[in-house]
């Protein structure tokens, strides 16, 4: 009677272990029949472990039992998780209570760890298992120590015995097997690149992904991530709990500054949301702006006047230019920050002044230096002087010389050479449009109306009432040998805003009326008597196109020995004759009187 007695206590014992660990694991059942076999302490025991994620363990419902071919009662959604760690502690022989003053297994919550006689720890590997063999036998304090940051409920902690009862209990398992299952959570994000200025998406950025369990310390998670037409890249099954940043490794062109120094970090709670400074990101969007400069160039009606694409101006004038360009928001990161006019033959470059904003002017050798290689005038603009400043207006001021082009385009481009990768001495150029200056002349021949007429002097007016008061004469001009006479460097047509406006009054359709007058004419030929109307355009500087323009010979006196000319002989004798008698008259008075 009393054998058989302590036969009831020792496998109520058992049963109650495998209650406990059935609870733990998701897993063992038991059945507590009458043991027929002592265990045997010569032997050693395992512990397998296979490990699972689930998005909610609830439906994992099996009753474990200890034996391997509880793995065909894993749910469908649960996948093997790696990098979980346990620690299982001996905390018992199993005689201390497999005898028959005792009947259970000692409380998880009363077990001290710290008196545990022996421990041991594995890692769970991609397939979810890792494994304790050679194991003395006994009662064991099994912890789940570790895992990854998507975990979001871990197993409790439990008490098991080594052996354990199969669920008949006609027999001891000393390799026991576990099936625990972890609810996790996963977020998704995506990355969108656009333009910092107009939010266009750009596509072809690259990012790469870095992650870290406290937001100090990050490594590397993903590399290559390239946004798509629409801007976007998405990555999916993020692991929770955990913090990430997106660094940028390339720009959609080289245009676009990169700046691999920033990262756009973020956070997925433990219920997938995309979190940015404790508040949650709509759409799970991490928005990523991206700068790049704009440079543009104008021509300018007057100084500081009107913004244009082309104007005109005589030789001599001083032509006005506005080169403007965008400052990017991390202008203080970049080394470089350059403007380059490069001007065309028949321009000089006479003056400038840079501004920000039009606000604030810049101060030559503080601000920026100026230096001139023949064409090429360059402003290099020191990045930390930029400030807060959106933009950088040059007002450039040039002449225009006797070595220009007459009745055609003389352009004048810029361009801005800029840092676009921030920590390198990799730069970026972009050209602006090309404004133009145009300016034309006039040519036409003075004859007699059969040959040349040589040392004949014209001057041009722009108006009629100039012209007739011979004031404010814009060139004088005098023949040669050839009898031509031309006017170079004059401005014709009119300032153009626009295209449209260039297409009217630029150097190929644009038009000014001019007067010239005749102000010496060579020997023996009469002056013009009154200013004539002259229009100049892409066509009036060319020798023949302009109609000649033809002098008059005096009247001729009467030839030698003709009746005229005796009696204006004798005339002019007997005047003198009249003359010497009155004198002679004259003089015997005095000498009488």
């Amino acid at each position: 009677m009393k054998i058989k007695t302590l036969y009831k206590k020792f496998f109520s014992v058992v049963l109650a272990v495998m209650i406990v660990v059935s609870m733990a694991c998701v897993g063992f059942t038991a059945n507590a029949a009458t043991m027929q076999y002592n265990i045997d302490y010569s032997k050693k025991a395992s512990l397998t472990i296979y490990k699972y994620e689930m998005p909610d363990t609830s439906t994992a419902t099996h009753g474990g039992t200890g034996e391997q071919n509880d793995a065909q009662y894993v749910p469908e959604d649960a996948t093997p998780l790696a990098d979980v760690t346990f620690t299982i502690y001996k905390v018992a022989e199993l005689g201390d209570y497999f005898k028959s003053t005792s009947s259970e297994l000692p409380d998880v919550s009363s077990v001290d760890k710290k008196k545990a006689t022996a421990q041991y720890s594995a890692t769970t590997g991609e397939d979810g298992l890792c494994t304790f063999t050679d194991l003395p036998l006994g009662i064991y304090y099994v912890e789940e120590t570790d895992g990854p940051a998507q975990v979001t409920e871990k197993i409790a902690p439990f008490v098991i015995s080594l052996p354990l009862t199969n669920t008949d209990g006609t027999e001891w398992l000393y390799d026991v097997y576990c099936y625990p299952k972890n609810q996790t959570a996963y977020g998704g994000v995506t990355v969108k690149k656009v333009d910092s200025t107009t939010a266009k998406p750009l596509e072809g950025a690259e990012f790469t992904l870095y992650t870290s369990d406290d937001g100090v310390d990050y490594t590397e998670y993903m590399t290559g991530i390239k946004t798509a037409s629409n801007g976007c890249a998405v990555i999916e099954n993020l692991p929770s709990q955990t913090y990430y940043k997106f660094v940028e490794t390339k720009t959609s062109d080289p245009s676009y500054i990169l700046d691999s120094t920033v990262g756009y970090e973020f956070y997925v709670d433990g219920t997938g949301d995309v979190m940015v400074n404790d508040e949650v990101v709509e759409n799970r969007t991490i928005t990523v702006g991206n700068d790049t400069v704009e440079i543009h160039k104008y021509i300018l009606d007057g100084e500081k006047g009107a913004e244009g694409i082309d104007n005109t101006a005589d030789y001599g004038d001083t032509v006005y230019w506005k080169i403007k360009t965008t400052i990017p928001s991390n202008s203080s990161k970049l080394t470089t920050y350059t403007i380059v006019d490069t001007m065309s033959t028949g321009l000089k470059y006479d003056s400038a002044e840079l501004w920000l904003d039009d606000r604030t002017l810049l101060k030559e050798n503080t601000d920026y230096t100026v230096s001139q290689d023949g064409l090429n005038v360059t402003f290099t603009i020191d990045p930390k002087k930029l400030g807060d400043a959106k933009e950088v207006e040059v007002y450039f001021n040039t002449i225009l010389t006797e070595e220009a082009p007459l009745a055609t385009d003389i352009p004048n481009t810029s361009k801005l050479i800029y840092t676009n990768d921030i920590g390198t001495t990799s730069t970026y150029e972009k050209t602006s449009e090309t404004p133009t200056v145009h300016t034309g002349g006039y040519v036409f021949t003075k004859t007699d109306g059969s040959k040349p007429l040589k040392d004949t002097t014209f001057a041009i007016y722009a108006s009629e009432e100039d012209a007739k008061s011979g004031k404010n004469a814009i060139l004088t001009k005098t023949s040669g040998a050839d009898g031509v006479i031309e006017f170079k460097g004059l401005k014709y047509g009119s300032f153009s805003a626009d295209e449209a406006g260039k297409n009217t009054n630029g150097v190929v359709n644009g038009s000014t009326d001019y007067w010239i007058a005749e102000t010496d004419a060579p020997d023996g030929y009469i002056l013009l008597s009154a200013p004539v109307k002259v229009t100049i355009n892409n066509k009036s500087h060319i020798a023949g196109n302009n109609d000649d323009v033809i002098n008059s010979l005096l009247p001729e006196l009467p030839k030698t020995g003709a009746v005229g000319t005796i009696a204006l002989l004798s005339l002019s004798a007997a005047l003198i004759a009249s003359g010497v008698i009155l004198y002679f008259s004259r003089r015997r008075k005095r000498e009488n009187g």
